[in-house]
């Protein structure tokens, strides 16, 4: 016997919202700052350095951080996405190179000076407080950890660095509390010549922006929540041997300026 359509329609918006309900976008949930969590009294929009060597073996630190809009009790993995623009802003240059300093990835100049995941120890404030740690020591070699770089042929003077942390069991996020996500670091070697030879670029200005962050649970709808726009600041500057300071941007306008 064949059904009334009225008699289905319940029934197929029913299926039609559980869909949805797997995949959920939300908005202004990331920050980004070098060296602490955002809300940190170290933490930082812009940093300068001299190129000069003076900070080899002693990484700059920078720190993801996120607030789901909803309790995800079954938390297991993240998904990040930064991008690397050359300037004091991203529409200073969109036809210019990437330097050698900025090329990380294996092969390239610099291989071997981005770090990823960074300990955890004195960033954010632990288990309690405003920027709390999800991981609580639990990605080991059970879990997956994966970085890679991807460069955008129509952007020369672009990277994408995207990355992913996963738990070895599901733990539980609270809605509204800010959380971090992970730490990624920048060493220095090759800013000067010390016997292998120097990188150049490290005085370049460059914009770090993290334009997506992808959280994933298990057992519990929704499955996945994706982040794309800032809570207090999504982007971070590199002056390099500069004082200029980065303007506040967003994803949205420099997708428009590169078009």
């Amino acid at each position: 016997m064949t059904l009334p359509i009225r008699r289905l329609l319940p029934a197929l918006f029913a299926a039609l919202v559980l869909a949805l309900l797997h995949v959920v976008p939300a908005h202004a949930q990331i920050n980004l700052a070098w060296n602490d969590c955002i809300t940190q009294p170290n933490a930082a929009e812009n940093i300068s350095y001299a190129c000069d060597g003076s900070r080899n073996g002693t990484p700059f630190k920078a720190v993801v951080s996120f607030v789901s809009p909803i309790d995800m009790p079954g938390f297991v993995a993240m998904f990040a996405e930064v991008d690397l623009y050359m300037g004091h802003y991203p529409d200073d240059s969109p036809s210019a190179v990437l330097p050698d300093y900025w090329r990380l990835a294996n092969g390239e100049c610099r291989v071997g000076n981005f770090g990823y995941p960074e300990p955890l120890s004195g960033i954010g404030t632990g288990l309690t407080g405003p920027c709390q740690n999800p991981w609580k020591g639990a990605f080991s070699a059970a879990s997956f950890i994966r970085t890679e770089m991807r460069y955008s042929t129509p952007w020369p003077g672009h990277v994408q660095i995207l990355f992913d942390l996963a738990l070895n069991a599901p733990t539980s996020i609270v809605g509204g509390q800010q959380y971090v996500a992970g730490v990624f670091s920048l060493d220095t070697w090759k800013d000067v010549d010390t016997g292998d030879g120097a990188c150049a670029g490290c005085c370049e200005p460059m914009y770090l922006l993290c334009s997506l962050l992808r959280l994933n649970q298990a057992g519990y709808t929704p499955t996945q929540i994706e982040l794309t726009a800032p809570a207090t600041r999504s982007h971070i500057g590199w002056l390099g041997c500069m004082q200029t300071p980065i303007r506040n941007r967003t994803w949205g306008s420099i997708k428009a300026t590169y078009r």
